[in-house]
């Protein structure tokens, strides 16, 4: 890999662990996962710890993360006792439905609501309306882009 690529490679990861960290997850995770895809290599906790400059407990939570989102797998090599991490062949699609399935979630949480407002309460239980019709939309088009990402 030459100079130009290195750097490259050391802003992707921490821009892919900045913008996960935008959406609520670990920044770490957000850096192993930029580095798993930029590399496109399985990797070990420690590798990963030393490639990375981050604590081993850092990482081993952001692969936690990563794994109980279907993003990442254990892999062994034979003849090998460290276990590796892999990017599953292809985790967007699953990660939008994801995406979908925590928006469905949040109209859910805020129809309940709207449901347990008075009737003559009418601006308020428009307001709640229209913020639960939001998050349904959200995961309306988050499906369609899942569905988008499996036909391709």
């Amino acid at each position: 890999m030459n100079d130009a690529t290195s750097a490259l490679r050391l802003e992707f990861i921490e821009a892919i662990g900045l913008r996960l960290q935008a959406f609520g997850l670990l920044r770490a995770s957000g850096r192993i996962l930029g580095l798993l895809v930029f590399d496109g290599t399985d990797m070990s906790a420690p590798g990963l710890a030393t490639a990375l400059g981050i604590s081993k407990g850092s990482v081993n939570t952001g692969l936690q993360e990563l794994q109980s989102r279907s993003v990442i797998r254990k892999v062994s090599h034979r003849a090998d006792r460290t276990t590796y991490y892999q990017l599953l062949p292809d985790p967007y699609a699953d990660l939008l439905r994801q995406a979908a399935q925590q928006s469905r979630t949040s109209a859910c949480v805020v129809n309940d609501t709207h449901n347990q407002i008075a009737a003559q309460e009418v601006e308020r239980r428009q307001r709640l309306s229209q913020f639960s019709a939001f998050y349904a939309e959200i995961a309306t088009a988050l499906e369609a882009a899942g569905l988008r990402l499996d036909d391709r």
